[in-house]
């Protein structure tokens, strides 16, 4: 169950799907673009490799490159998350 940083509760279970939806859109996005390529990716195939509907697409974005933006910020976090976690064990990058 995931819970807000703040309280320590519970989250509402809107906010539990908004999150979820949003992180399947995000997956979505990086496979079809792997696969496919920005250019030929459209929101109806988005939507539906992440097994939502358009309208639920809208409902987190405008556009799809709004979704791309947010994927690869997604993306570059969790890279930073790890580079904290593991930093110690890299080398230094020498100049």
């Amino acid at each position: 169950m995931e819970t807000n940083r703040r309280t320590n509760r519970p989250d509402p279970p809107r906010d539990r799907r908004q999150r979820r939806s949003r992180r399947r859109l995000r997956e979505a996005m990086l496979a079809l673009l792997v696969a496919k390529g920005y250019e030929n990716i459209t929101i109806a195939e988005l939507a539906e490799q992440a097994d939502l509907n358009r309208a639920t697409f809208y409902l987190h974005y405008d556009s799809k490159e709004q979704l791309l933006v947010d994927s690869l910020e997604a993306q570059f976090d969790e890279l930073v998350a790890a580079m904290k976690t593991h930093g110690a064990a890299v080398p230094p990058w020498s100049p």
